[in-house]
């Protein structure tokens, strides 16, 4: 820990940092209660002034952080809860306290984090704003807990203290609203390290702890990488190429939760646990199989794992011919939306059995170019982009061999894959084939989240968010589809509305790569949150940031004053790109 750098100095600016909290903790009428080196714990008689003080302390720290010259940084978690507690020589304890040590655990660094009821008891008119977290898992509570982030609107202040008329808070007997934030240097309290440090994720294992992700209402399912079974281990991108392809049909149903590739393709060639697993992905069902290609015979096992018990739902074992794939694949999607006893409407039941292509060869250059795409590396770009000519060239009516072409052009432009291909040619070739893919398929999502993120670069915004919406409308779980429309909502002039639709980018893909946390700090840059762009910008290895990024992090960095971090980014950015100014 950062701690053990310089002790006295860590210990001091956590005291620094409770003694100003405590100030404005009096000043909005609550007591503290309590002061130690790792925890803070203050009563209020009223949730508004509660949820004032722990706004107004996070913008004066973070303002108090940006001018430091040292990485030394007290962040400060904030968790408020409303509950009965017994106090005794100044000493709080009780279940109110429990909770909100348990609601602060959920916020991130300079965050802070409420519960339904705070939210409830909250006046509609202040400026508040509030992020839903779902219900979340609490240690030593039976139910799950409502829990929302809080924030200022942007553009917004804190309000202002306000006079108690009431006595004082502590000779109320009633309920009353506590505030519990706590430094997350230690375990005991919080798990992950709230110490800024360049490029590090910290303690994971105390991150982990963290991670009970709430149950959607609809039935949840994750489908783990297939595993490959067959002879030639450079067969792997059939098995995944057929996880792929359940994934994109069931998030075609509106009636699923379904977590996206990113995330289940962590647990590739892993031994798990598959109830460890529904844990962290905050879901019911597992769906885990493997798979064995030999000539042209396929063997396919599959079951589907009931997350809350460990318990097989169903298990089979399907020994078909290789030109039976599609109809095995459409055999697999049905028994498992009839043991979720999920209804298929029309359109849906549609899309599920479209037949992709009728070359068998085509399919298989097609999935080759799929497994290529998900790198995101400019020599693989090249070679997906070949792998799928290749497969148009056998079928040309194949929608889906266009859509992922234009995918992979897209993305050399998003991301400046060096000479990869020049600009212009990529966006000419994008355009061309997501037209032809949707008019081959018009009901085709990935077609339109292209096209989407090709009418935001020519500032047609308003077709755009149409286009990204439709693919949304097409595959309700696609988190691809979400972020795409997060990142035209943020160059269309809506960064609010680009922060909720990255929540769901992050509900459906809650492990995501890198450019997902790139997109993330971008967005929370646009909405003036800059310390919490900087908090999500940090995650990862510095190797893997993208160019904006770098960018983005060393202007969050200068915006809070933290010239040093500004620097090391965009030496950083230099390295790569020697060229830029």
């Amino acid at each position: 820990m950062l701690v053990h750098r310089n002790e006295s100095l860590a210990h001091s600016r956590i005291l620094d940092a409770f003694r100003r909290f405590s100030l404005i903790i009096e000043a909005y009428s609550g007591v503290t209660h309590e002061l130690r080196g790792d925890a803070l714990v203050a009563e209020f008689s009223r949730a508004s002034d509660a949820a004032s003080a722990a706004l107004m302390f996070q913008r004066e720290n973070a303002e108090a952080i940006g001018q430091l010259v040292d990485d030394l940084q007290p962040w400060v978690r904030i968790g408020i809860s409303l509950g009965e507690v017994v106090i005794a020589d100044n000493t709080v304890t009780g279940a109110g306290v429990v909770l909100a040590q348990r609601i602060e655990q959920m916020a991130e660094p300079g965050g802070v984090c409420i519960t339904g009821a705070i939210r409830e008891a909250v006046p509609q008119h202040l400026p508040f704003e509030y992020f839903d977290l779902g219900k979340r898992e609490a240690k030593g509570f039976e139910e799950p807990i409502q829990v929302y982030r809080t924030s200022v609107r942007t553009g917004e202040q804190v309000p202002s203290p306000e006079p108690v008329v009431s006595a004082d808070p502590q000779s109320s007997k009633s309920k009353r609203v506590w505030a519990s934030s706590a430094m997350a240097v230690l375990v005991l309290v919080g798990g992950a390290l709230a110490w800024w440090q360049p490029w590090k994720n910290g303690d994971q294992a105390g991150v982990e702890e963290q991670q009970l992700l709430p149950l959607s209402e609809k039935p949840s399912i994750a489908v783990l990488p297939f595993d490959n079974l067959s002879a030639n281990p450079e067969e792997a991108y059939f098995a995944d190429g057929l996880t792929d392809d359940l994934i994109t049909d069931l998030s075609k149903v509106s009636g699923l939760f379904v977590i996206a590739r990113n995330s289940v393709f962590i647990y590739k060639n892993q031994v798990v646990d598959n109830r460890e697993v529904a844990r962290q992905l905050g879901v019911r069902y597992v769906l885990v199989g493997s798979v064995r290609r030999a000539g042209d015979h396929v063997r396919i096992n599959a079951q589907l794992v009931d997350g809350a018990t460990g318990k097989h739902l169903w298990a089979e074992r399907y020994d078909r011919q290789y030109a039976d794939i599609f109809a095995l694949q459409d055999e697999v999607l049905g028994r498992i939306v009839q043991a979720l006893s999920v209804e298929l409407n029309e359109t849906e039941h549609i899309e599920v059995t479209r037949l992709p292509t009728e070359s068998l060869e085509a399919y298989d250059y097609y999935l080759r170019g799929e497994e290529l795409a998900y790198r995101a590396e400019p020599k693989a770009a090249v070679d997906a982009l070949t792998l799928f000519e290749k497969a148009i060239a056998l079928d040309p009516e194949f929608a889906d061999a266009y859509a992922g072409y234009a995918r992979v052009a897209t993305d050399v432009l998003a991301y400046s894959f060096g000479n990869t291909l020049p600009s212009a040619v990529a966006r000419k070739w994008a355009y061309e084939a997501a037209g032809r893919a949707l008019t081959l398929n018009p009901q085709l999502s990935r077609g339109y989240s292209v096209l989407a993120l090709l009418q935001v670069l020519d500032s047609e915004h308003i077709e755009a968010i149409a286009s990204a919406r439709k693919a949304i409308a097409l595959t309700p779980n696609s988190a691809e589809a979400y972020l795409n429309l997060a990142v035209v909502l943020a160059f269309s002039g809506a960064p609010e509305e680009a922060l909720r639709a990255m929540a769901m980018v992050l509900k459906l893909d809650p492990k995501p790569p890198q450019h997902v946390h790139d997109y993330h700090g971008l967005i929370l840059y646009m909405n003036h949150r800059f310390a919490e762009a900087i908090a999500v910008l940090e995650k990862g290895e510095i190797d893997d940031k993208s160019d904006f990024g770098l960018e983005t992090l060393a202007a969050a960095n200068a915006r809070t004053g933290r010239i040093d971090q500004a620097r090391f980014a965009i030496d950083t950015l230099l390295k790569r790109w020697p060229s830029h100014s």
